[in-house]
């Protein structure tokens, strides 16, 4: 009976490489090309100038007084958010209140607010014994 734990000799496999030139070989693509298809570096040209026409400069400049205006009106703040315990800054339009802009962003804040929250119903289901865990869930279903 032969339980598959014998050593056995293996004979070895003889393979001969036959060289074979095969027809797509012989139509392959050239790599050296006629000069007219040959791309070249461009000579160095001279930088090219953007010319603002009078009427263009004068507009772009009313814009840049008008956004430097709304940049002078508007007042930083620099607070912490309740949940996260995050600093917040946000740039405060004082006419109307609104926020103009807002360092990290009212999405992340959620985020963050989603995860801290998740932590602490975590931290809380450890502490509670075993049994209170099954009044809790009898209670709440």
């Amino acid at each position: 009976m032969d339980t598959g734990l014998n050593i056995r000799p293996v004979e070895p496999k003889t393979s001969v490489a036959v060289w074979t030139e095969v027809a797509t070989q012989r139509a392959a693509a050239r790599t050296e090309l006629p000069a007219t298809q040959v791309v070249n570096a461009v000579a160095e040209t001279e930088a090219v100038q953007f010319n603002q026409s009078g009427r263009e400069q004068v507009v772009r400049a009313k814009l840049n007084r008008v956004i430097d205006a709304m940049a002078e009106r508007s007042t930083m703040k620099v607070e912490q958010d309740e949940i996260t315990r995050d600093i917040v800054f946000r740039k405060v339009n004082p006419e109307t209140g609104a926020v103009v802009q807002q360092f990290p962003d009212e999405a992340v804040l959620r985020q963050r607010a989603y995860a801290v929250q998740q932590r602490r119903a975590e931290l809380q289901m450890e502490l509670m014994p075993s049994s209170n865990s099954e009044e809790h869930v009898s209670k709440v279903a």
